[in-house]
């Protein structure tokens, strides 16, 4: 509110100025902005992303899927597969594509919902982690609100959207199969030899870990709601938006489907697929079909896919239901990543010693952040000087997160060159 007796700033409307105007939308501080000019354009944009990833997915899945069908185990009943041999004290895992990116990606969505958490972040700071949002597939950053003419057309391409990228994955694998005769090295693919559902199948299963953040919170985001002065619950995603009334029970169908498909649906389907298959893991049927979730992990640790997902939903569900309760957010998210660098750090669960020390450090960059987040959230700083020394110290750990990730995908790539050049 700008102030005075029911009188909001420009952009903003309706009851306690909770509403963006006409031609405004909220972006990921919550802020309303007057629409850019062509933000139709930006939806064009993300739907454009939407198909490039579905086909870039469905081409790694051709070019890397022999290296999976074959296993081996070495004398300790190490699994690796023809693109991760193993000799002791010589060789890294080999892949083609680094596994640094992977926890990057989860890092990254990691702080964007961290920056949406309200911690009276500094603008300079959440400027920063808004950035990484981008990786959450935040549909704010899109300016949706300009081009989608409601919160229900919002909410349901933004649960959605990941059937339209198995509809393009699935349009791309019979176009891609069905001219593979004109092309003599897609002739060759042992891909082709597997049926369509069994590949479709190995494309959720490489891309739903990357998007479970995203996807719990698009989901969750229904049922977060906070009761207001007048009496009624308000959705905290667009306090705009009444909870439980008529069109936000027209949306719970929707709501309920999305929460058993992505929030218990993912980790369900590939715990129950662990633990059937638990004595069959090195057999290639299975690693060609579920060797993403297991085979960078050590063999007593092959679950550990399950509380690594388990630990995105908690920093999901801390950041959307303790959203007004910043010191019940930010202590669990603390023990949280405590808990998490301790067990990691006790039982090293990666096959390569790289990928423990990055996602320890990873751990430790963002409770150093969430540090940041509570004393910017006390504000209790004697001076502007020290404050801005906070800000520079905060901005300072993402940079640093982003370098030790930046390093381990050079090493990685290095490994990689190695291996290629001497197979």
């Amino acid at each position: 509110c700008a102030g005075g007796f029911q009188q909001c700033a420009a952009g903003f409307e309706g009851f306690m100025c909770n509403t963006c105007s006409a031609n405004h939308y909220s972006d990921g501080s919550g802020a309303c902005r007057k629409c850019p000019p062509g933000s139709s354009g930006l939806m064009i944009a993300f739907v454009l992303a939407i198909v490039v990833t579905a086909i870039g997915v469905v081409v790694f899945m051709l070019l890397t899927y022999a290296g999976e069908a074959t296993a081996i185990a070495d004398g300790q009943g190490a699994l690796v597969t023809a693109e991760m041999r193993y000799t002791r004290g010589s060789y890294s895992h080999r892949r083609r594509v680094p596994h640094s990116l992977s926890q990057a990606i989860v890092f990254f969505q990691i702080l964007g919902v961290i920056a949406k958490s309200s911690l009276q972040w500094p603008s300079q700071v959440q400027e920063t982690l808004l950035i990484f949002n981008v990786i959450n597939l935040d549909l704010d950053i899109f300016a949706s609100e300009c081009s989608l003419s409601s919160f229900e057309a919002k909410y349901a391409l933004s649960t959605l959207y990941p059937l339209f990228f198995l509809l393009i994955s699935t349009l791309a694998w019979i176009l891609i199969k069905s001219v593979r005769y004109s092309f003599a090295r897609l002739r060759t693919l042992p891909a082709f030899d597997a049926p369509t559902l069994i590949v479709l199948e190995r494309t959720v299963i490489i891309v739903a870990p990357l998007l479970y953040i995203p996807l719990s919170r698009s989901s969750l985001i229904l049922f977060d709601c906070s009761r207001l002065a007048d009496g009624n619950y308000y959705l905290d995603a667009d306090l705009g938006r009444r909870c439980f009334d008529a069109a936000w029970l027209r949306l719970l169908p929707l709501g309920l489907i999305a929460v058993c498909i992505y929030v218990i649906g993912i980790p369900l389907y590939i715990g129950v697929a662990l633990y059937r298959f638990r004595h069959r893991l090195a057999e290639p049927s299975i690693l060609g079909r579920f060797g993403s979730t297991y085979r960078l992990y050590r063999n007593a640790y092959f679950f550990t896919e399950l509380p690594l997902l388990f630990k995105r939903l908690v920093v999901v569900g801390a950041s959307l239901f303790f959203s007004e309760a910043q010191i019940w957010q930010v202590s669990a998210l603390l023990a949280l990543f405590t808990t998490a660098t301790v067990l990691h750090s006790q039982h090293e669960p990666y096959y390569e010693p790289l990928y423990n020390k990055l996602e320890l450090r990873l751990n430790v960059c963002a409770m150093i952040v969430l540090g940041f987040g509570f004393a910017f959230y006390a504000d209790r700083f004697p001076n502007e000087v020290s404050r801005y020394i906070f800000i520079i110290g905060c901005i300072a750990v993402v940079v640093t997160a982003v370098a030790i990730l930046a390093w381990t995908f050079l090493v990685e790539l290095r490994a990689l060159f190695k291996l290629h050049k001497n197979p």
